[in-house]
């Protein structure tokens, strides 16, 4: 995304691809983003844009696992139709 905008003549700063980073992402995701900002500040460091996106890739994978994972389990439980 960064090479993208850089191709258009406007090369962001890490710190305004950050921002751009996080302020794309939908508001079911402002716990882990507040979790990842509070783990950097309490380390004191920040994670490169490219470090972000790697831990927002996990965490998205996180989430379609935990939900599929989630909707098999519900389709195992409620799928038979039929009493004990």
């Amino acid at each position: 995304m960064c090479k993208d905008l850089s191709a258009m003549g406007h090369a962001p700063s890490d710190d305004d691809f950050y921002a751009i980073i996080l302020g794309s992402l939908p508001p079911s995701y402002d716990p882990y983003i507040s979790a990842v900002n509070a783990t950097s500040s309490i380390l004191g460091t920040t994670l490169t844009p490219n470090k972000l996106m790697q831990t927002i890739t996990e965490e998205y994978k996180h989430r379609a696992l935990k939900s599929k994972g989630v909707k098999e389990e519900n389709a195992t439980f409620f799928g038979g139709g039929k009493g004990c």
